[in-house]
């Protein structure tokens, strides 16, 4: 994981600043690029209804919004340069956006896999991110990861494994594991309390016989007594149709012309999206909800 130092972050937008200067592009595009990186992360935020603020020092990239105005200083007031804007779009035009349907797809709080065929749903207020290896869960009451391990067909083994792999500074072992049944998968769960410098927590494995060499596991940390928040999601673990998994599809970046009579209303009920469409298509298009379209004009869609 790379972290910037508030120098390295200077730098680079000093960096990005002079490259468009010496390319003859207008350098104010790094200020509006970090500016619509900050309303994008904004929104997320929103989405996910997480209040959580992860401090600038933590994170794995440097705060947008705390850029964008040093950025437009260097840039200078009176900067000019081409922006090439139709060239972009035509470039960005069906680009895949968010998450490639090989590596399973988050939609709301749901997950779906159509390779594994597997699907399951975070409990309320938790929202998911997918990675390449793992799919990560947050929330306020506790946070967790789906993901796989080696698996020689013992639930057991798989369990005490993956709590051995938790920590380098201490054994982390299970209470127990104990077997169960989740929508007709083969499955089992252990349980421990850990201390550590936050307080006491709960870590939870909970683990799915997926075929005879292929296992999957959640593993959950949450505060004392508070684990039970997990079960909803390691109870909505199953197996999805043929059909199911078929009908997963990636969305995509679609470049649309605007027409006489199009609104950003009108056009934020084509995204493909049930929740907050309107909001989507504003930060997509560094737009306001007031913005009078302009017939010609071209502007980002994501749609099926």
């Amino acid at each position: 994981t790379l972290k910037y130092s508030r120098g390295q972050e200077t730098e680079a937008d000093s960096l990005g600043v002079t490259y468009l200067k010496r390319a003859g592009y207008d350098p104010r595009a790094m200020g509006t690029v970090l500016r619509s990186l900050a309303q994008q992360t904004a929104l997320d935020a929103q989405l996910t209804g997480s209040t959580d603020k992860v401090p600038e020092w933590a994170s794995t990239h440097p705060d947008p919004a705390s850029r964008v105005t040093a950025a437009l200083a260097l840039a200078g007031a009176n900067a000019r340069g081409m922006t090439n804007r139709d060239v972009f779009l035509s470039s960005v035009d069906g680009l895949t956006y968010g998450d490639d349907p090989k590596q399973g797809v988050v939609d709301g709080r749901k997950f779906i896999h159509p390779g594994f065929r597997m699907s399951f749903q975070a409990p309320q207020g938790f929202y998911l991110v997918n990675g390449t290896r793992s799919v990560s869960i947050s929330g306020q009451s506790g946070k967790g990861e789906m993901t796989t391990a080696p698996y020689s067909g013992n639930l057991d083994a798989y369990i005490r494994s993956v709590f051995a792999g938790l920590s380098d500074q201490q054994r982390i072992v299970p209470d127990d594991v104990r077997t169960t049944t989740v929508n007709g998968i083969p499955a089992a769960y252990g349980m421990t309390r850990v201390n550590t410098s936050d307080g006491a927590r709960d870590v939870v494995v909970f683990a799915y016989a997926w075929g005879p060499g292929q296992a999957f596991h959640f593993t959950t940390i949450s505060a004392a007594g508070q684990a039970n928040a997990f079960d909803p999601m390691f109870s909505s673990m199953r197996r999805i149709t043929i059909g199911e998994a078929g009908a997963v599809r990636a969305r995509r970046l679609m470049v649309v012309t605007v027409r006489k009579g199009d609104t950003v209303q009108s056009l934020a009920r084509r995204m493909a999206y049930d929740d907050r469409p309107l909001d989507r298509f504003l930060v997509l298009n560094a737009l306001d909800a007031k913005a009078a379209l302009v017939p010609g004009s071209r502007v980002k869609l994501i749609v099926y």
